[in-house]
């Protein structure tokens, strides 16, 4: 009866109730769509993000040489790239420490300074002197010069990041009645310090262990 009387009263409220009933059902449906899109977007973007992290290759640098070779190149970051920072500054350090003169035995040893941990060059100047090797260089007027020297290999590596080192320095001595080659086995070991030079190490012992005579 009431039903009856709006819609005589009020003709076509009905109709106008169900395209209410309606709009109101389209717009949850269009909500509920718009909600799992954004859900399987972020879902679809997270598992990229996760893929690329997990799958992400190590890279590559090369270098090419004149006649179109390719070498690969160490990035500087890698373990690689500090093991051979380490042994070039082992063998640098083993060849100029090889390297005496007579005349000026004070000239060797100022270069050599910066190169050490305070502890280190103390050891080395004891070191030396318990050898006799300054007293041998000024007594027979001795020129000792390193020849040669390959990369040293790394026998221990320590928790702090110290590392010992040996090899091999080929070295000619020189004198009024001496000219004779020699091969001296050299350890060394090194001290991290990130600031101290290029390399990023110095020495904190050094020890010929044969080959002097």
């Amino acid at each position: 009866m009431i039903s009856t009387l709006s819609n005589y009263l009020f003709p076509g409220l009905e109709d106008f109730a169900h395209q209410e009933r309606g709009l109101a059902s389209l717009i949850a449906n269009q909500r509920r769509w718009m909600t799992i899109s954004i859900l399987t977007h972020g879902l679809f973007i997270l598992m990229l993000i996760m893929s690329l992290a997990m799958g992400r290759g190590e890279d590559r640098f090369f270098a090419v040489s004149d006649d179109g070779r390719l070498y690969p190149v160490l990035p500087s970051s890698s373990k690689q790239t500090a093991d051979i920072r380490a042994m070039s500054f082992a063998r640098e350090v083993s060849m100029a420490l090889l390297n005496y003169d007579f005349l000026d035995m004070g000239y060797v040893h100022k270069n050599l300074r910066s190169l050490f941990t305070q502890k280190g060059w103390d050891n080395y100047r004891t070191a030396l002197g318990k050898a006799g090797i300054t007293d041998d260089v000024k007594k027979e007027r001795l020129v000792m010069r390193s020849v040669e020297a390959k990369l040293p290999d790394i026998i221990q590596r320590h928790d702090d990041g110290r590392l010992r080192l040996q090899g091999e320095v080929v070295t000619r001595i020189l004198g009024p009645r001496i000219d004779s080659s020699h091969k001296m086995e050299v350890t060394v070991t090194l001290t991290p310090k990130p600031f101290a030079n290029p390399h990023g190490y110095l020495v904190e012992r050094i020890q010929v262990l044969r080959g002097w005579k």
